[in-house]
Protein backbone atom coordinates (compact mmCIF):
# COMPACT_ATOMS: atom_id res chain seq x y z
CA UNK A 1 0.00 0.00 0.00
CA UNK A 2 1.21 3.50 -0.73
CA UNK A 3 0.81 6.56 1.40
CA UNK A 4 -2.82 6.86 0.43
CA UNK A 5 -5.58 4.78 -1.12
CA UNK A 6 -7.75 5.72 -4.04
CA UNK A 7 -11.51 5.51 -4.10
CA UNK A 8 -13.15 3.58 -6.95
CA UNK A 9 -14.62 6.04 -9.43
CA UNK A 10 -17.82 4.06 -9.81
CA UNK A 11 -18.64 4.69 -6.16
CA UNK A 12 -17.72 8.37 -6.13
CA UNK A 13 -17.46 10.60 -3.08
CA UNK A 14 -20.13 12.69 -1.39
CA UNK A 15 -19.94 16.40 -2.09
CA UNK A 16 -20.80 17.40 1.48
CA UNK A 17 -17.99 19.20 3.29
CA UNK A 18 -19.22 17.93 6.66
CA UNK A 19 -20.43 14.33 6.28
CA UNK A 20 -21.88 12.39 9.20
CA UNK A 21 -19.93 9.63 10.90
CA UNK A 22 -21.95 7.00 9.01
CA UNK A 23 -21.19 8.74 5.75
CA UNK A 24 -17.52 8.80 6.70
CA UNK A 25 -17.59 5.09 7.38
CA UNK A 26 -19.01 4.53 3.92
CA UNK A 27 -16.24 6.61 2.36
CA UNK A 28 -13.54 4.67 4.17
CA UNK A 29 -15.18 1.32 3.46
CA UNK A 30 -15.21 2.05 -0.26
CA UNK A 31 -11.63 3.29 -0.19
CA UNK A 32 -10.47 0.24 1.72
CA UNK A 33 -11.47 -1.98 -1.20
CA UNK A 34 -8.32 -0.72 -2.89
CA UNK A 35 -6.08 -2.08 -0.12
CA UNK A 36 -4.36 -5.43 -0.35
CA UNK A 37 -5.15 -6.83 3.11
CA UNK A 38 -3.34 -10.14 2.54
CA UNK A 39 -0.04 -10.04 4.49
CA UNK A 40 3.04 -9.92 2.29
CA UNK A 41 5.14 -12.88 3.35
CA UNK A 42 8.13 -11.83 1.25
CA UNK A 43 11.01 -9.70 2.39
CA UNK A 44 10.20 -6.02 2.13
CA UNK A 45 12.70 -4.58 -0.32
CA UNK A 46 13.74 -1.02 0.27
CA UNK A 47 12.72 0.08 -3.21
CA UNK A 48 9.16 -0.90 -2.25
CA UNK A 49 9.10 0.99 1.05
CA UNK A 50 6.66 3.84 1.43
CA UNK A 51 8.51 7.13 0.87
CA UNK A 52 9.19 9.42 3.79
CA UNK A 53 8.45 13.13 3.73
CA UNK A 54 11.44 15.24 2.71
CA UNK A 55 9.88 18.67 2.36
CA UNK A 56 7.77 21.29 4.10
CA UNK A 57 5.48 23.46 1.99
CA UNK A 58 4.73 27.10 2.76
CA UNK A 59 1.53 27.05 0.69
CA UNK A 60 -1.99 26.30 1.92
CA UNK A 61 -3.14 22.70 2.24
CA UNK A 62 -6.42 23.62 0.55
CA UNK A 63 -4.49 24.27 -2.67
CA UNK A 64 -3.69 20.57 -2.95
CA UNK A 65 -6.36 18.79 -0.89
CA UNK A 66 -10.11 18.84 -0.36
CA UNK A 67 -11.45 18.39 3.16
CA UNK A 68 -14.11 15.68 3.30
CA UNK A 69 -14.80 15.78 7.02
CA UNK A 70 -13.38 15.53 10.52
CA UNK A 71 -12.09 12.13 11.55
CA UNK A 72 -11.47 12.90 15.20
CA UNK A 73 -9.86 15.21 17.71
CA UNK A 74 -7.32 14.87 20.48
CA UNK A 75 -5.97 16.96 23.31
CA UNK A 76 -3.69 18.96 21.03
CA UNK A 77 -4.90 18.42 17.49
CA UNK A 78 -7.72 17.82 15.05
CA UNK A 79 -7.59 15.08 12.40
CA UNK A 80 -9.37 15.61 9.09
CA UNK A 81 -10.09 13.36 6.14
CA UNK A 82 -8.38 14.83 3.08
CA UNK A 83 -8.51 13.90 -0.59
CA UNK A 84 -5.59 14.90 -2.79
CA UNK A 85 -6.96 16.86 -5.72
CA UNK A 86 -4.68 15.37 -8.38
CA UNK A 87 -4.40 11.72 -7.34
CA UNK A 88 -7.77 11.41 -5.53
CA UNK A 89 -5.95 9.53 -2.75
CA UNK A 90 -7.22 9.77 0.81
CA UNK A 91 -5.06 10.97 3.70
CA UNK A 92 -5.39 12.04 7.31
CA UNK A 93 -4.59 15.70 7.93
CA UNK A 94 -3.35 16.37 11.46
CA UNK A 95 -3.71 20.05 12.34
CA UNK A 96 -1.83 21.98 15.04
CA UNK A 97 -2.78 25.62 15.58
CA UNK A 98 0.12 27.99 16.15
CA UNK A 99 0.32 30.30 19.19
CA UNK A 100 -0.53 33.22 16.88
CA UNK A 101 -3.85 31.60 15.92
CA UNK A 102 -7.04 32.48 17.85
CA UNK A 103 -7.81 28.74 17.82
CA UNK A 104 -4.62 27.94 19.77
CA UNK A 105 -5.46 26.88 23.33
CA UNK A 106 -3.36 27.16 26.44
CA UNK A 107 -1.33 23.97 26.78
CA UNK A 108 -1.34 23.20 23.04
CA UNK A 109 1.92 22.18 21.40
CA UNK A 110 4.11 25.12 20.44
CA UNK A 111 6.04 25.42 17.17
CA UNK A 112 9.16 23.79 18.61
CA UNK A 113 7.23 20.73 19.79
CA UNK A 114 5.44 20.33 16.46
CA UNK A 115 8.73 20.68 14.58
CA UNK A 116 10.20 17.96 16.80
CA UNK A 117 7.40 15.59 15.76
CA UNK A 118 7.94 16.49 12.11
CA UNK A 119 11.71 16.00 12.32
CA UNK A 120 11.31 12.56 13.86
CA UNK A 121 8.68 11.38 11.39
CA UNK A 122 10.81 12.55 8.46
CA UNK A 123 13.67 10.34 9.67
CA UNK A 124 11.77 7.07 9.88
CA UNK A 125 10.15 4.62 7.49
CA UNK A 126 8.75 1.31 8.71
CA UNK A 127 5.71 -0.80 7.74
CA UNK A 128 4.35 -0.56 11.29
CA UNK A 129 4.69 3.22 11.60
CA UNK A 130 2.33 5.78 10.07
CA UNK A 131 3.98 7.50 7.11
CA UNK A 132 4.25 11.28 6.93
CA UNK A 133 3.39 12.29 3.36
CA UNK A 134 3.65 16.07 3.40
CA UNK A 135 3.85 19.03 5.80
CA UNK A 136 2.23 22.45 5.37
CA UNK A 137 3.64 25.37 7.34
CA UNK A 138 0.79 27.88 7.14
CA UNK A 139 0.74 31.28 8.87
CA UNK A 140 -1.68 30.12 11.58
CA UNK A 141 -1.23 26.36 11.71
CA UNK A 142 0.78 23.27 10.88
CA UNK A 143 -0.89 20.52 8.84
CA UNK A 144 0.75 17.09 8.78
CA UNK A 145 -0.65 15.01 5.91
CA UNK A 146 -0.28 11.37 6.89
CA UNK A 147 -1.16 7.87 5.84
CA UNK A 148 -4.73 7.04 6.78
CA UNK A 149 -5.75 4.06 8.90
CA UNK A 150 -8.92 2.56 7.48
CA UNK A 151 -9.44 0.22 10.43
CA UNK A 152 -9.43 2.89 13.15
CA UNK A 153 -7.40 2.48 16.32
CA UNK A 154 -7.03 -0.39 18.78
CA UNK A 155 -9.01 1.36 21.49
CA UNK A 156 -12.05 1.38 19.22
CA UNK A 157 -11.52 -2.28 18.38
CA UNK A 158 -11.30 -3.31 22.04
CA UNK A 159 -14.33 -1.22 22.99
CA UNK A 160 -16.35 -2.75 20.16
CA UNK A 161 -15.25 -6.19 21.33
CA UNK A 162 -16.54 -5.42 24.81
CA UNK A 163 -19.90 -4.25 23.45
CA UNK A 164 -20.24 -7.40 21.38
CA UNK A 165 -19.32 -9.78 24.17
CA UNK A 166 -21.13 -8.09 27.07
CA UNK A 167 -23.22 -5.03 26.13
CA UNK A 168 -24.28 -4.44 29.71
CA UNK A 169 -20.66 -3.84 30.76
CA UNK A 170 -20.24 -0.85 28.47
CA UNK A 171 -21.85 2.41 29.49
CA UNK A 172 -23.85 3.98 26.64
CA UNK A 173 -22.31 7.14 25.25
CA UNK A 174 -24.29 10.29 24.62
CA UNK A 175 -21.44 11.71 22.56
CA UNK A 176 -20.82 11.14 18.87
CA UNK A 177 -18.04 8.58 18.62
CA UNK A 178 -14.92 9.70 16.78
CA UNK A 179 -14.27 7.51 13.78
CA UNK A 180 -10.52 7.95 13.99
CA UNK A 181 -8.10 9.07 16.68
CA UNK A 182 -10.56 8.44 19.48
CA UNK A 183 -8.59 10.33 22.14
CA UNK A 184 -11.29 12.99 22.35
CA UNK A 185 -11.29 15.97 24.67
CA UNK A 186 -14.98 15.40 25.33
CA UNK A 187 -15.87 13.67 28.56
CA UNK A 188 -16.80 10.05 27.97
CA UNK A 189 -18.17 7.41 30.31
CA UNK A 190 -15.92 4.72 31.70
CA UNK A 191 -15.80 1.71 29.42
CA UNK A 192 -14.57 -1.80 29.84
CA UNK A 193 -12.32 -3.05 27.06
CA UNK A 194 -12.82 -6.41 25.43
CA UNK A 195 -10.24 -9.18 25.59
CA UNK A 196 -8.52 -10.78 22.63
CA UNK A 197 -7.34 -14.38 22.41
CA UNK A 198 -3.65 -15.15 22.80
CA UNK A 199 -3.06 -15.81 19.10
CA UNK A 200 -4.70 -12.52 18.10
CA UNK A 201 -2.94 -10.67 20.92
CA UNK A 202 0.43 -12.06 19.83
CA UNK A 203 -0.09 -10.96 16.21
CA UNK A 204 -1.02 -7.44 17.30
CA UNK A 205 1.83 -7.31 19.78
CA UNK A 206 4.45 -8.38 17.24
CA UNK A 207 3.64 -5.38 15.06
CA UNK A 208 3.89 -2.89 17.93
CA UNK A 209 7.11 -4.42 19.23
CA UNK A 210 8.63 -4.34 15.73
CA UNK A 211 7.85 -0.62 15.48
CA UNK A 212 9.46 0.03 18.87
CA UNK A 213 12.52 -2.06 17.99
CA UNK A 214 12.97 0.08 14.88
CA UNK A 215 12.50 3.35 16.80
CA UNK A 216 14.89 2.34 19.56
CA UNK A 217 17.55 1.45 17.00
CA UNK A 218 17.26 5.10 15.93
CA UNK A 219 17.47 6.16 19.60
CA UNK A 220 13.88 7.44 19.52
CA UNK A 221 11.58 7.09 22.53
CA UNK A 222 7.88 7.28 21.69
CA UNK A 223 6.69 8.02 25.26
CA UNK A 224 2.96 7.75 24.54
CA UNK A 225 2.25 4.13 23.69
CA UNK A 226 -1.42 3.30 24.17
CA UNK A 227 -4.23 1.72 22.11
CA UNK A 228 -5.42 5.13 20.86
CA UNK A 229 -2.07 5.63 19.12
CA UNK A 230 -1.96 2.21 17.47
CA UNK A 231 -3.88 2.06 14.20
CA UNK A 232 -5.16 -0.70 11.92
CA UNK A 233 -4.22 -0.22 8.29
CA UNK A 234 -7.43 -1.91 7.13
CA UNK A 235 -10.64 -3.14 8.71
CA UNK A 236 -9.59 -6.77 8.39
CA UNK A 237 -8.64 -9.42 10.98
CA UNK A 238 -5.02 -9.89 9.89
CA UNK A 239 -4.23 -6.32 8.91
CA UNK A 240 -0.97 -4.59 9.79
CA UNK A 241 -0.87 -2.29 12.79
CA UNK A 242 0.76 1.14 12.59
CA UNK A 243 2.14 3.25 15.41
CA UNK A 244 1.29 6.94 15.23
CA UNK A 245 1.18 10.19 17.21
CA UNK A 246 4.81 11.21 17.76
CA UNK A 247 4.00 14.39 19.67
CA UNK A 248 5.89 13.25 22.79
CA UNK A 249 8.61 11.34 20.91
CA UNK A 250 12.20 12.45 21.42
CA UNK A 251 15.63 11.45 20.12
CA UNK A 252 18.30 10.41 22.61
CA UNK A 253 21.77 10.97 21.22
CA UNK A 254 25.09 11.44 22.95
CA UNK A 255 23.92 9.84 26.18
CA UNK A 256 20.97 12.20 26.51
CA UNK A 257 18.36 11.38 29.15
CA UNK A 258 14.74 12.48 29.32
CA UNK A 259 13.11 14.20 32.28
CA UNK A 260 9.62 15.36 31.23
CA UNK A 261 6.44 14.10 32.82
CA UNK A 262 4.34 13.11 29.81
CA UNK A 263 2.18 10.35 28.39
CA UNK A 264 -1.02 8.68 29.61
CA UNK A 265 -1.05 7.67 33.31
CA UNK A 266 -2.31 4.11 32.74
CA UNK A 267 0.66 3.37 30.45
CA UNK A 268 3.42 5.54 31.97
CA UNK A 269 6.52 3.88 33.40
CA UNK A 270 7.39 4.53 37.06
CA UNK A 271 10.57 6.39 36.09
CA UNK A 272 8.43 8.77 33.99
CA UNK A 273 5.90 9.25 36.78
CA UNK A 274 8.77 9.90 39.18
CA UNK A 275 7.47 11.51 42.35
CA UNK A 276 4.56 13.22 40.64
CA UNK A 277 1.67 13.45 43.10
CA UNK A 278 3.85 12.89 46.17
CA UNK A 279 2.60 14.43 49.41
CA UNK A 280 5.41 16.94 49.98
CA UNK A 281 6.62 19.54 47.49
CA UNK A 282 10.31 18.72 47.88
CA UNK A 283 9.74 15.11 46.87
CA UNK A 284 7.48 16.13 43.98
CA UNK A 285 10.16 18.44 42.59
CA UNK A 286 12.96 15.88 42.61
CA UNK A 287 14.41 15.55 39.08
CA UNK A 288 13.57 12.46 37.04
CA UNK A 289 15.79 10.78 34.47
CA UNK A 290 14.83 8.02 32.07
CA UNK A 291 15.54 6.57 28.64
CA UNK A 292 14.15 4.25 25.96
CA UNK A 293 13.08 1.63 28.50
CA UNK A 294 9.96 3.65 29.35
CA UNK A 295 8.42 2.33 26.12
CA UNK A 296 9.02 -1.26 27.23
CA UNK A 297 6.91 -0.71 30.34
CA UNK A 298 4.12 0.70 28.15
CA UNK A 299 4.34 -2.42 25.97
CA UNK A 300 3.75 -4.51 29.08
CA UNK A 301 0.65 -2.47 29.93
CA UNK A 302 -0.70 -2.92 26.41
CA UNK A 303 -0.13 -6.69 26.44
CA UNK A 304 -1.81 -6.88 29.85
CA UNK A 305 -4.82 -5.06 28.38
CA UNK A 306 -4.99 -7.44 25.41
CA UNK A 307 -5.03 -10.49 27.67
CA UNK A 308 -7.53 -9.45 30.34
CA UNK A 309 -9.46 -6.42 29.06
CA UNK A 310 -8.17 -4.01 31.71
CA UNK A 311 -5.05 -1.92 32.20
CA UNK A 312 -2.80 -3.07 35.06
CA UNK A 313 -2.80 0.24 36.95
CA UNK A 314 -5.66 2.33 35.52
CA UNK A 315 -8.55 1.74 37.91
CA UNK A 316 -9.89 4.68 39.92
CA UNK A 317 -8.67 8.26 39.84
CA UNK A 318 -5.51 9.48 38.14
CA UNK A 319 -3.80 9.93 41.52
CA UNK A 320 -4.65 6.35 42.49
CA UNK A 321 -3.32 5.11 39.16
CA UNK A 322 -0.05 6.99 39.58
CA UNK A 323 0.42 5.65 43.11
CA UNK A 324 0.03 2.09 41.85
CA UNK A 325 2.47 2.76 39.01
CA UNK A 326 5.07 4.18 41.41
CA UNK A 327 4.79 1.05 43.55
CA UNK A 328 4.46 -1.37 40.62
CA UNK A 329 1.30 -2.85 42.13
CA UNK A 330 -0.73 -5.01 39.74
CA UNK A 331 -2.25 -8.49 39.68
CA UNK A 332 -2.22 -11.43 37.28
CA UNK A 333 -4.48 -13.57 39.44
CA UNK A 334 -8.18 -14.33 39.18
CA UNK A 335 -10.52 -16.24 36.84
CA UNK A 336 -9.49 -14.41 33.66
CA UNK A 337 -5.76 -14.85 34.24
CA UNK A 338 -6.24 -18.55 34.99
CA UNK A 339 -7.07 -18.91 31.28
CA UNK A 340 -3.84 -17.20 30.18
CA UNK A 341 -0.71 -19.23 29.46
CA UNK A 342 2.28 -19.00 31.77
CA UNK A 343 4.45 -17.88 28.82
CA UNK A 344 2.21 -14.86 28.19
CA UNK A 345 2.24 -13.98 31.89
CA UNK A 346 6.03 -14.24 31.94
CA UNK A 347 6.31 -11.73 29.11
CA UNK A 348 4.00 -9.28 30.91
CA UNK A 349 6.04 -9.60 34.11
CA UNK A 350 9.36 -9.14 32.30
CA UNK A 351 8.18 -5.88 30.73
CA UNK A 352 6.67 -4.54 33.96
CA UNK A 353 9.94 -4.68 35.88
CA UNK A 354 10.39 -1.67 38.14
CA UNK A 355 14.09 -1.36 37.29
CA UNK A 356 14.34 -0.20 33.65
CA UNK A 357 17.53 -2.16 32.96
CA UNK A 358 15.76 -5.40 33.94
CA UNK A 359 13.28 -5.10 31.07
CA UNK A 360 14.10 -6.96 27.84
CA UNK A 361 14.80 -4.84 24.77
CA UNK A 362 12.13 -4.67 22.08
CA UNK A 363 14.48 -6.53 19.75
CA UNK A 364 14.90 -9.38 22.24
CA UNK A 365 11.14 -9.60 22.76
CA UNK A 366 10.59 -9.79 19.02
CA UNK A 367 13.30 -12.33 18.24
CA UNK A 368 13.62 -14.42 21.39
CA UNK A 369 10.37 -14.49 23.33
CA UNK A 370 8.98 -18.08 23.32
CA UNK A 371 5.34 -17.02 23.60
CA UNK A 372 5.50 -14.81 20.49
CA UNK A 373 7.40 -17.50 18.60
CA UNK A 374 4.76 -20.04 19.52
CA UNK A 375 1.64 -17.95 18.90
CA UNK A 376 2.72 -15.78 15.94
CA UNK A 377 5.78 -17.42 14.39
CA UNK A 378 5.05 -16.36 10.80
CA UNK A 379 4.45 -12.75 11.86
CA UNK A 380 7.65 -12.68 13.92
CA UNK A 381 9.72 -14.03 11.02
CA UNK A 382 8.20 -11.51 8.64
CA UNK A 383 8.99 -8.57 10.93
CA UNK A 384 12.50 -9.88 11.54
CA UNK A 385 13.20 -9.98 7.79
CA UNK A 386 11.84 -6.45 7.40
CA UNK A 387 14.05 -5.09 10.17
CA UNK A 388 17.16 -6.70 8.71
CA UNK A 389 16.37 -5.32 5.27
CA UNK A 390 15.62 -1.86 6.62
CA UNK A 391 18.74 -1.66 8.77
CA UNK A 392 21.00 -2.81 5.94
CA UNK A 393 19.51 -0.21 3.62
CA UNK A 394 19.68 2.62 6.17
CA UNK A 395 23.25 1.81 7.17
CA UNK A 396 24.36 1.60 3.53
CA UNK A 397 22.72 4.94 2.74
CA UNK A 398 23.95 6.69 5.88
CA UNK A 399 20.51 7.14 7.44
CA UNK A 400 21.50 4.94 10.38
CA UNK A 401 24.90 4.51 11.99
CA UNK A 402 25.93 1.34 13.77
CA UNK A 403 27.66 3.49 16.37
CA UNK A 404 24.24 4.86 17.39
CA UNK A 405 22.83 1.37 17.98
CA UNK A 406 23.48 -0.56 21.16
CA UNK A 407 24.08 -4.29 21.02
CA UNK A 408 20.60 -4.82 22.46
CA UNK A 409 18.97 -2.97 19.56
CA UNK A 410 20.77 -4.40 16.54
CA UNK A 411 19.51 -7.28 14.46
CA UNK A 412 22.17 -9.66 13.15
CA UNK A 413 23.16 -8.10 9.85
Amino acid sequence: MGTGSSVPKKHGLPHSTDPTVNHMKQILAEAQKQIDVVPNKNIVHCKDLRPTCHFVLLSRVRNDFTKLGTLGSGNFTEVRLLQENDSKLLFAGKTFYKPTSPLHRQGDFDDEEVQSEIDIMRRISHPNIVTLHRVYDEPDRWVLVQEIAFGGDLRQLLMARAEKEAPEKVAPSEEKTDLYNSDSTKKKPDRKYGRVGEEEAAIYFVDVVAAIAYLHAHRIAHRDLKPENIFRRADAPDTDLMLGDFGFARMLVGGRKLSSYCGSPSYMAPEVVGNYGADDEETRNMPRSYSLECDLWSLGCILYLFLCGETPFGRGSTDETLKRVRKGVYSIDGPIWSQVSSEAKDLVKSLLQMKPSDRPSAKDVLLKDPWLRKKAKARVERRERELRELFRFEINTGRLRLSDMSEAETVDL
